[in-house]
């Protein structure tokens, strides 16, 4: 099980190095809107594809999908800001910052979610 823990964080570490370089490539040629729309357009369709292969859909509560609504919005504005950052640096300055956003991801969990006694 460990080896299928490190060659999925290897090959996701992989996929996300070549998309930091490739958005980056792609917002210096075209706008960030663009290569935003672009991406969104192509993720829905794998996702959709992903999802008629895996059936694994369910419906989700109101809660569930007001969480989703603010999860995708949050990331929108993540990723405009993300694709600017490429578009006017270097890649080797914008995205070991945007690596931060674990450390980020922990102290906002550790603040916001409330756990059992």
């Amino acid at each position: 099980m460990a080896i299928h823990s490190l060659l999925f964080g290897l090959l996701t570490a992989l996929c996300w190095g070549a998309a930091d370089l490739g958005g980056a490539i792609t917002a210096r040629k075209s706008s960030v809107t663009r290569l935003l729309l672009g991406s969104h357009v192509a993720a829905v369709v794998l996702g959709v594809a992903y999802l008629a292969v895996a059936r694994t859909w369910t419906a989700g509560t109101g809660a569930t999908w007001a969480l989703v609504a603010a999860a995708s919005l949050l990331s929108c504005v993540g990723y405009v800001t993300y694709y600017s950052g490429l578009r006017a640096g270097p890649v080797s300055i914008v995205a070991p910052l945007v690596a931060a956003h674990s450390a980020v991801a922990i102290l906002l969990a550790v603040v916001l979610l409330v756990r059992p006694h």
